[in-house]
């Protein structure tokens, strides 16, 4: 499993700091302490601001906020094909948001 990157420098910025990174089909794999890593030096809590800023969140432990904007274009299936997302995809995605 990985995250796929159309982005030549995004992929040499993260192979350069470690992630694995395969040229070809531009999938990036990040290994575990990688992860930790970039955890640590993430802020614990943050703003997450809107347009209207009536709208911000504050992001902090113990709140938990969760949105599909219903705009994924596609869909990866568990054995790596993909295909064009569905409205049936989106309402699927709702039921993890609801």
């Amino acid at each position: 499993m990985g995250v796929r990157f159309r982005s030549q420098p995004a992929l040499e910025l993260l192979a350069a700091n470690g992630a694995h990174v395969d040229s070809a089909s531009q999938v990036v794999r990040f290994p575990h302490d990688l992860v930790l890593r970039a955890m640590a030096d993430v802020p614990r809590h943050f703003l997450l601001g809107a347009r209207d800023r009536a709208l911000d969140r504050q992001l902090q432990t113990g709140l938990t906020f969760f949105c599909n904007d219903g705009c994924g274009t596609l869909i990866r299936e568990a054995d790596g094909s993909s295909r064009p997302s569905t409205k049936a995809d989106v309402a699927a995605s709702a039921l993890v948001c609801g």
